[in-house]
């Protein structure tokens, strides 16, 4: 039978996944990769809590309960993760493809909070949510940068509907706030939401 981890080193893993771990498929080397994904497997055995997992351009895509992710490696399914974000690049996914990284999100029963960074905007068939993830009140948004500014889009777990809702960063009264920059990105704000809820009622 293989050695169990040191103590040491269970502790070391719970007190990494106890902040976000981010995981970068152009930047990190493979090995290095390999070895957070392997720090995970470990927390996932040991049912540690994982704060949060940040796929950075991985571009993920849904094999069974596994994210393969652009490097080829394997996410599997995190029962203890808390949030989950993806970040990719205007990235447009087919209703398949949201509803398998939907399934794989309901496959991990702790997940609170489920973020896309600069995913396009579409409406979604109801019944490629999983009940579970409403029944958990999953909190599925996309979020979009546009200069200073991060937009938010809330996805409506019962309707399939996404809901414009917030803008953040730097707002007015705050130190380094810009005034030329904030009417312009506020107007694509209005545009971003009028365009979101007109492609929702078109599907």
């Amino acid at each position: 039978m293989a050695q169990q981890p040191a103590e040491e080193y269970l502790q070391a893993v719970k007190d990494q996944v106890a902040k976000q771990i981010t995981i970068a498929s152009h930047r990190d080397t493979l090995s290095h990769a390999s070895t957070t994904i392997e720090v995970l497997k470990v927390a996932e055995a040991e049912q540690f809590p994982i704060h949060s997992v940040r796929l950075f351009e991985c571009s993920p895509r849904v094999d069974g309960l596994n994210l393969i992710l652009q490097s080829d490696l394997s996410l599997s399914t995190l029962t203890s993760l808390q949030t989950l974000v993806i970040h990719d690049v205007d990235r447009n996914l087919t209703n398949e493809e949201w509803s398998a990284i939907l399934s794989y999100s309901a496959q991990c029963t702790s997940l609170q909070m489920l973020k896309f960074f600069n995913y396009v905007v579409q409406a979604l068939p109801v019944e490629s949510i999983p009940t579970s993830l409403r029944a958990r009140n999953v909190k599925v948004s996309i979020m979009r940068t546009v200069g200073s500014f991060i937009f938010t889009c809330r996805l409506d777990l019962e309707t399939g509907e996404w809901q414009a809702s917030d803008i953040g960063g730097i707002l007015p009264g705050e130190e380094g706030f810009d005034e030329e920059s904030y009417p312009r990105s506020r107007e694509r704000f209005n545009q971003w939401q009028r365009a979101s809820s007109s492609d929702c009622a078109n599907q």
